[in-house]
């Protein structure tokens, strides 16, 4: 997770050399995606999809967001003691969105920070309430968290795009805790960050790639 908004800076357009298309259309992308724009104005191309830059470049992996806001929607309808992470979820399904249609590092940065905001949220409230640490405590669970998202990330060189460390975490709160809930959240986690990982490398065999489907699941781990 923490290297992800490093690894969206950069323009990547290695996957489409295979992909069937029209060669002038990937060179027109290139061309485009290469042009350097003030700071975080500059375009990025990390997914399979994307062939062309634009707001429809990503049709599906913009529209999978939306199920972040009907993750967001169902949360509230339930009247939970804290609309917090109901609304940070919203913000991720919109950063999200704003990131599969822009394209911009400025939209990358948004997208990696809102899911970072949400995640440590979450680690705080499961370390609160969960395992019943005094509040004026449960907030050194970000810290801690930070520095194992570090280490994890340079041990394994960032694997499943720098959000293995969520993974574990949530793995690790489901055994501590013996909760269902949360060991099926993180098993469709694990699901979501797979289909993610495999979208570079069945682009050829699937065109639209598979991290809109990554995306779709991801709310509800």
């Amino acid at each position: 997770m923490l290297d992800a908004l490093l690894q969206r800076s950069t323009p990547d357009t290695d996957h489409h050399a295979r992909r069937a298309g029209n060669g002038a259309t990937r060179r027109a992308w290139r061309r485009s995606a290469l042009f350097t724009l003030p700071h975080y104005g500059r375009r990025v191309d990390g997914y399979c999809e994307r062939l062309a830059p634009g707001l429809l470049g990503e049709p599906l992996n913009a529209l999978s967001n939306a199920a972040f806001l009907v993750a967001a929607a169902l949360l509230i309808a339930r009247r939970p003691r804290s609309l917090l992470l109901p609304v940070l979820l919203a913000v991720v399904g919109l950063c999200s969105l704003a990131f599969h249609t822009f394209a911009t590092t400025a939209t990358a940065a948004l997208d990696t920070l809102s899911i970072l905001a949400s995640v440590l949220t979450a680690i705080v409230l499961l370390t609160r309430h969960g395992l019943q640490v005094r509040r004026s405590h449960a907030w050194l669970a970000v810290p801690a968290f930070v520095a194992f998202a570090l280490l994890v990330t340079l041990l394994l060189r960032g694997a499943l795009g720098g959000y293995l460390p969520a993974l574990l975490t949530l793995a690790a709160f489901a055994i501590a805790l013996r909760d269902r809930l949360l060991a099926i959240a993180a098993t469709v986690f694990t699901v979501s960050l797979t289909l993610r990982t495999l979208d570079t490398p069945l682009c050829a065999a699937i065109p639209t790639g598979t991290t809109g489907c990554g995306t779709a699941s991801t709310p509800w781990s």
